[in-house]
């Protein structure tokens, strides 16, 4: 049995399953449906504690160490979800809609084509960059970065194989967006 087994059994089964990428500490983890794996990438529709979506999260394959499936807590999740009106989400990513697309540029394209903002981890796990794709390409990423208040920030320019997670149509996303458009 491998990881990649376990994921395509939660994605052929529409299956929630709990994701670990940080054996130093197990209480951190993703929640969620898989969307898309591959042995680079694995895309997650996040749902947070509450059942609530959470948007979509790109991470990194080999960091994976853990995969919790049919748990209570998944269980409790999955019926959490439930509550929540099917169709809320705005933006739908399926293996459908990227085609034959690499993951990542796909959520790129996506980004810039919605005016939508991501969240963009490197090396570095307790500093993200948050902000719009302004443009990309084979090696290179243009964000223009947006601070907490939704205001714009720097733009800053970001060797892609440098990236090791990624987020889009977070709460957290959303509410930037928010805040970028009331201004």
């Amino acid at each position: 049995m491998t990881f990649s087994t376990v994921l395509q059994s939660a994605l052929s089964e529409k299956r929630i399953v709990s994701l670990h990428f940080n054996p130093d500490n197990q209480s951190t983890f993703s929640v969620g449906y898989i969307v898309y794996f591959d042995a680079e990438w694995i895309l997650l529709e996040s749902i947070d504690t509450d059942g609530a979506d959470e948007g979509y999260e790109l991470r990194d394959h080999e960091s994976l160490f853990r995969v919790d499936a049919r748990g209570k807590y998944e269980d409790k999740i999955e019926l959490l979800s439930k509550q929540y009106k099917p169709g809320q989400r705005e933006l739908i990513i399926s293996h459908e809609t990227m085609g034959d697309m690499p993951v990542m540029e796909y959520l790129f394209q996506e980004s810039k084509k919605n005016n939508r903002i991501i969240v963009v981890w490197t090396d570095d796990e307790y500093d993200s960059i948050i902000g719009y794709v302004t443009s990309y390409g084979e090696s290179v990423v243009a964000i223009q970065e947006v601070d907490d208040y939704g205001n714009r920030d720097a733009e800053i320019y970001l060797k892609i194989e440098s990236v090791r997670s990624l987020d889009i149509d977070s709460k957290k996303c959303r509410m930037l967006e928010f805040l970028h458009g009331v201004k």
